[in-house]
């Protein structure tokens, strides 16, 4: 079967949170528009999907929401992961990996060096990821617990314009 993983780092965010925390950072008016264009591209590409997890970072939340909302997806589709927040890249892959077996497409929006190094532990010609870019990775995979080292292959990249 085959199963699509989107990994998705989020917009450009502010530099500082008025609150002084890092997990506080929101979205600039740039990072709106990366999103925007985000959407615009997974949906060229008829990449709904059927699980969007999310670090639970505001940056990461705004940019996972806002494709949703662009897209017209269900509201209860996102699933906000704490565990996902500056996580290592076999965490996020754990996160990946259990999700259900009905799930063909999934998007993980999260941050870096995470999502950069599950790209490149996913397939062999991954790219560093920059605000808002995407990395859409095909598997043939009867489960989502299957997947590992290099057993992706790169469908597409989406770079957002300035």
């Amino acid at each position: 079967m085959k199963r699509t993983l989107c990994i998705i780092r989020h917009a450009d965010a502010e530099e500082y949170a008025g609150s002084g925390s890092d997990r506080e950072r929101h979205l600039t008016k740039a990072g709106i528009s990366q999103c925007r264009q985000a959407a615009a591209f997974l949906e060229r590409q008829d990449l709904t999907p059927d699980l969007v997890l999310a670090s639970s970072a505001r940056r990461a939340r705004e940019t996972a929401v806002i494709i949703q909302e662009v897209m017209g997806l269900p509201a209860g589709i996102a699933r906000f992961e704490e565990s996902a927040y500056n996580a290592t890249a076999n965490a996020l892959l754990a996160l990946v990996r259990a999700a259900p077996d009905d799930v063909r497409i999934q998007y993980l929006v999260a941050h870096n060096p995470g999502v950069s190094e599950l790209s490149h532990l996913l397939t062999a010609d991954a790219p560093g990821l920059g605000k808002a870019d995407i990395h859409v990775i095909d598997f043939e995979a009867a489960r989502w617990d299957g997947l590992g080292g290099a057993t992706g292959k790169r469908r597409a990249l989406f770079r957002p314009e300035p």
